[in-house]
């Protein structure tokens, strides 16, 4: 069910700055202290998968602002990307999320870390490591030199030998069909 309605341009200035106040008090409890940007990304993301809960079936879903997944404690698999692409710009970390890719309807975060982007899945739980156990670039994911962390065990060999082939063929179809980093970079923040 959708509801419109109009409200003036100054409550609409008000509830932005509540917002932005907001997620500037979040983030900086998420994460005090943290100083690398590899540990900000885990945190954050860490604090979304144990804090926000999945909605269970015959909950009315609510997509107000992002704001309202945090205080709702409850969220889709869009909302838990958007909310941690939202925490992660706020935190000076480039970020946005795909809600769908081609005939594959998974979101997922993308994130700028050390001038490549890369790949998270906060909904469920997954990260992507190289072989050197640093997050994988695009490029990497596209070519399966790639490897699936469990984010709240943070161990590469959580999954049994045929779940983790089932899980890493279905991401690497979605892996194939994200734009490079060279796409991403020449794409205008606006589409």
């Amino acid at each position: 069910k959708v509801v419109d309605y109009e409200i003036p341009i100054y409550l609409k200035l008000s509830d932005f700055f509540d917002r932005h106040f907001e997620y500037i008090y979040l983030v900086k409890n998420i994460n005090n202290n943290q100083s690398s940007i590899e540990d900000i990304i885990l945190r954050t993301t860490e604090w979304i998968n144990f804090n926000i809960k999945k909605t269970p079936i015959g909950v009315d879903v609510i997509d107000y602002h992002p704001l309202t997944i945090v205080k709702r404690r409850l969220g889709e698999q869009d909302q838990f990307n958007d909310i941690l692409s939202v925490l992660l710009v706020y935190q000076n970390i480039d970020s946005f999320f795909i809600k769908k890719f081609k005939d594959i309807n998974h979101s997922l975060t993308l994130f700028k870390i050390n001038n490549y982007w890369s790949v998270i899945d906060p909904y469920n739980g997954y990260y992507f490591l190289n072989e050197r156990r640093i997050f994988a670039s695009i490029e990497e994911l596209k070519t399966s030199n790639w490897e699936i962390v469990n984010l709240k065990n943070r161990k590469l060999n959580s999954f049994s030998t045929e779940n983790y082939k089932e899980l890493r063929a279905f991401y690497q179809k979605i892996f194939d069909n994200i734009k490079s980093t060279k796409e991403i970079e020449n794409t205008n923040i606006f589409e």
